[in-house]
C-alpha cells in the first residue's frame, strides 16, 4: 500500500488546528468560570438576571464553543488519516464520528445562543413569559431540555470518537502515540460515563464530562506531537503501531539465489 501524499497535508493542518483548539479550550474555560454562573438551585429569575447582566460574556462563550466544534474537524481528519493508512476501518469510523460530533455540537450551542438572545428580547416586553421560558429552557443540568440534550448527545459522539482513536493506537510502541491514545481512551470513557450520569440524574457521574475535558487538553498536546511527526515525513505505520511498513523492494521483488542460477535447477536434465 503506497502512502498517500494527502496524509502529511492533513496531519499538518490537524496539528495547527490542535494548537488552536488548545487555546480556544482554555479561553472557553475562563469564560465559563468568569463571571461565576448562578448555582444549580438558583431560580429562573436569578438566572435571567445573570444572563441580562452578562449578555456579552454569554454570547462570546457560545461563539467560542461553536468555533471549537469547527476546529475539531481538521484534528479528526489528521488523526483519522494517520490511522487509516494502517487500520482503515478504525480511521474512517473515527473521522465519521468526529465530524458528526462537530455538527451536532454546533447545532447544540447555536440553539443555546439563539435561546438566550430570544429570552433577553422577551424580557424587555413580557417579564412573566421570559421567566416561564427560562424555566423551560433550563441549561443547568436538565438533560431533557432540547438544547442541553443536543450538547450531551454531541459528547456521546465525542466519547465514541476518542475511544475509536484509542483503539487505533492501542498497541503503538511510539511513546507519544501510546500516551496520546491512552488519554483519548480515558477521556472517551469519562465522557460516556458523564452522559449516562446526566441521563439518569446521577449527579456525581455527570462530572465525567468535565473530567473528560480536562484529560483532553494533554491529549491534544500529544496530538500536536504525533501529527507533526507525520507531517514531517514519518511513516504513519511506525507512528500508529511502532512498525515500519516494508519497502516494495523488500517484499515484492523476487531474489535470485546461486542455486536458481545453476542449469537444471528446475529439476530437468
Amino acid at each position: 500500500m503506497q502512502r498517500s501524499s494527502l496524509i502529511p497535508i492533513l496531519a499538518r493542518i490537524g496539528s495547527i488546528a490542535a494548537v488552536v483548539l488548545i487555546i480556544l479550550t482554555i479561553a472557553w474555560v475562563i469564560l465559563l468560570i468568569h463571571p461565576s454562573p448562578p448555582s444549580a438551585e438558583a431560580s429562573a429569575v436569578e438566572r435571567l438576571a445573570f444572563i441580562e447582566q452578562n449578555e456579552h460574556w454569554q454570547t462570546i462563550s457560545f461563539a467560542v464553543a461553536a468555533l471549537m466544534a469547527i476546529a475539531y474537524i481538521p484534528v479528526w481528519l489528521g488523526i483519522g488519516a494517520t490511522i487509516v493508512s494502517v487500520r482503515q476501518t478504525l480511521g474512517m469510523i473515527a473521522v465519521a464520528l468526529g465530524v458528526m460530533f462537530s455538527a451536532v455540537l454546533v447545532v447544540g450551542y447555536w440553539t443555546q445562543l439563539a435561546t438566550v438572545q430570544n429570552l433577553l428580547q422577551l424580557l424587555d416586553t413580557n417579564t412573566q413569559a421570559a421567566i416561564a421560558m427560562a424555566g423551560a429552557f433550563d441549561f443547568a443540568g436538565n438533560f431533557w431540555t432540547a438544547s442541553y440534550g443536543i450538547v450531551i448527545a454531541a459528547f456521546v459522539l465525542w466519547g465514541l470518537t476518542t475511544l475509536t482513536i484509542f483503539a487505533g493506537m492501542v498497541d503503538s510502541r511510539y511513546r507519544p502515540a501510546q500516551i496520546t491514545g491512552a488519554l483519548f481512551g480515558a477521556a472517551g470513557l469519562l465522557a460516556l460515563v458523564g452522559a449516562v450520569g446526566f441521563a439518569a440524574g446521577i449527579g456525581f457521574l455527570g462530572h465525567g464530562i468535565l473530567l473528560s475535558g480536562v484529560l483532553f487538553v494533554p491529549a491534544l498536546s500529544g496530538t500536536v506531537i504525533v501529527l507533526h511527526q507525520v507531517a514531517s515525513g514519518a511513516d504513519p505505520a511506525q507512528i500508529v503501531t511502532g512498525n515500519r511498513r516494508p519497502a516494495p523492494d523488500e517484499s515484492s521483488v523476487p531474489v535470485m539465489t546461486a542455486a536458481d542460477a545453476q542449469p537444471g535447477s528446475d529439476g530437468r536434465t
